[in-house]
């Protein structure tokens, strides 16, 4: 970092000498005056698709956006924000060696693996941007398997600075954990972020502010459809993954099951992350394309090369052996083929290809697909609940299975579609669950009336 630059500077010019930050190119700021205002601190329009939003009119949000005397402020704010992350960063680099329960040894793990993948996009120094002084990482939470060196969870935090005067950041989290029980696993893992923004606005983008607005705090949303913001901690879901338990059957056993969400995980989200960093969508594509910057933003947070330090996201994709699809990877040369492998061939030095859910939706929305790609067979819930209800069929309780089949139905109907035994199982168990609700209410009724 420079000396502390004179008193005389702006906060703005403060920022720009102390933490490196690159002038807005020219094309960028062309007849874009939201950009140019931006980078002089002054807050951008809001935009939304009607003319009343959940915080006013179109005119009293564009009135925000006007010039101010205080525009220095939203750099002041910025500049005491990152000192202060700075700050932060120092002090754990320098408590490393003296941490105990494991942290310092993962954020060396995460530090070092967010360079390798800096050295893979840009070998030999061939960006002009230094990302790794614009990136801040932190461990906020780790547990390890007791006597041993297997992550049981972890938590990572990243603050990723725009390398250009703009005043924007964005946050990354992403959390892992994993625990193995006698009968059964528990695993989730997801990646959260938010934009954040120094301007004395509330929220990041709007689309953001949305969200905020249609998922308010202090609600029960456990249901099918999951929330894509967390008000609590202002940020929104990029992605997730998690096993679900089946449901509570007599004679049924626990299996994996992976409940992967990757709704908000679109093109649009991704437009969204470039100009928040940069400012523009289209010109910025010239220094990094949408999946570098995908691959950036989540090596930041202890998820280089698309999977989770010393753990796992869950379901990855491979070519069966000896199948069609394989035969077709060999014959575009992408796989070794079958006659050049012999038996006593080393497995290391056997080419595999595989490819998890992340990767591929990530490069998916980045328009980054290889020819491999195409092959990618997504995770089937389905297939893994018919295993479920497969397994109870062979355990042949009449009396269980019997609940479970609506008239006319014989077990050989269901065989073939066995997933709906779990679906039947879920609603029946919700029924339950509604049932002894009701009853509890009139027990209280009438207790009242006692």
């Amino acid at each position: 970092m420079s000396k502390e630059p004179p008193s005389s500077l702006s906060w703005r010019e403060r920022c720009i000498q102390e933490f490196s930050l690159l002038p807005l190119p020219d094309e960028w700021t062309a007849n874009n005056d939201d950009l140019s205002n931006l980078s002089r601190g002054q807050p951008a329009k809001m935009r939304f698709p009607f003319a009343m939003s959940p915080w006013g009119t179109a005119a009293d949000n564009d009135a925000s956006s006007k010039p101010s005397a205080l525009d220095d402020v939203t750099w002041k704010r910025y500049h005491e924000f990152r000192t202060r992350l700075v700050q932060e960063q120092a002090k754990n680099e320098k408590n490393k060696d003296e941490d105990y329960e494991g942290y310092g040894e993962l954020l060396n793990r995460c530090q070092e693996a967010f360079r390798e993948e800096l050295k893979r996009l840009y070998p030999e120094g061939s960006c002009s941007l230094d990302w790794q002084s614009h990136t801040i990482q932190k461990i906020e939470y780790c547990e390890w398997e007791y006597d041993s060196d297997d992550l049981r969870g972890a938590t990572y935090l990243s603050f990723i600075f725009s390398p250009y005067a703009i005043p924007h950041a964005l946050k990354f989290k992403h959390h892992y954990y994993s625990r193995a029980y006698y009968s059964s696993l528990d695993f989730c893992c997801y990646w959260l972020f938010s934009m954040l923004r120094f301007d004395g606005e509330p929220g990041g983008d709007t689309v953001q502010r949305k969200l905020a607005w249609s998922w308010p705090d202090e609600w029960d949303y456990s249901g099918p459809t999951q929330p894509v913001y967390l008000v609590d901690q202002e940020m929104e879901y990029l992605a997730s993954n998690r096993y679900i338990d089946p449901p509570e059957v007599e004679g049924g056993e626990w299996i994996r099951v992976e409940d992967i969400n990757v709704s908000n995980f679109t093109p649009v989200t991704v437009r969204r992350l470039r100009e928040w960093l940069f400012g523009c969508s289209f010109h910025s594509l010239a220094v990094m394309d949408n999946f570098s910057l995908l691959r950036l933003l989540l090596a930041s947070c202890g998820s280089a090369g698309f999977d989770t330090i010393k753990g796992y996201v869950g379901y990855t994709w491979s070519p069966e052996f000896r199948s069609e699809e394989e035969r077709q990877l060999q014959s575009i040369g992408i796989l070794r083929k079958i006659d050049d492998i012999d038996d006593d061939d080393d497995d290391d030095a056997i080419i595999r290809l595989e490819l998890n859910w992340l990767e591929y939706q990530a490069r998916l929305v980045s328009g980054a697909l290889r020819p491999q790609d195409t092959f990618y067979v997504p995770y089937n819930i389905l297939k893994e609940k018919a295993e479920w209800g497969n397994n109870l069929i062979e355990r042949g309780n009449e009396d269980i299975l019997s609940g479970f089949l609506h008239e006319g139905e014989d077990l050989e109907d269901i065989r073939s579609v066995a997933w709906v035994l779990w679906e039947r199982a879920e609603e029946k168990q919700a029924f339950g669950g509604i049932m002894e609700l009701m009853r509890n209410m009139m027990e209280v009724r009438g207790k009242r009336k006692r």
